[in-house]
């Protein structure tokens, strides 16, 4: 994630925002609104898994693949696509 241009990073170093899940989520959300992240072999359509997406509060992971939860489903992204949903029980 790119949190700063290439000056402002030489002087940062590897320090990161303390609102990086913060604006990873939003960021997400955007790319969610944008219809950039799509469902790859899943088994929801793709208006009822933007509308799961929607309802993404937090991030559960980074490594190997993204991980964000809300409080019914936890999605695994990688390159853009939804590779896997758990349902959670609630």
């Amino acid at each position: 994630m790119v949190n700063c241009c290439k000056k402002c990073n030489e002087e940062k170093g590897n320090e990161l925002p303390e609102d990086w899940q913060e604006k990873i989520i939003a960021l997400f959300l955007k790319a969610v609104q944008h219809e950039k992240i799509r469902g790859k072999n899943i088994n929801m359509d793709s208006n009822m898994l933007k509308d799961a997406l929607m309802e993404v509060e937090r991030i559960e992971g980074i490594k190997p693949l993204f991980t964000f939860q809300s409080k019914k489903h936890r999605f695994y992204i990688k390159n853009g696509y939804v590779v896997k949903v758990v349902y959670l029980n609630t």
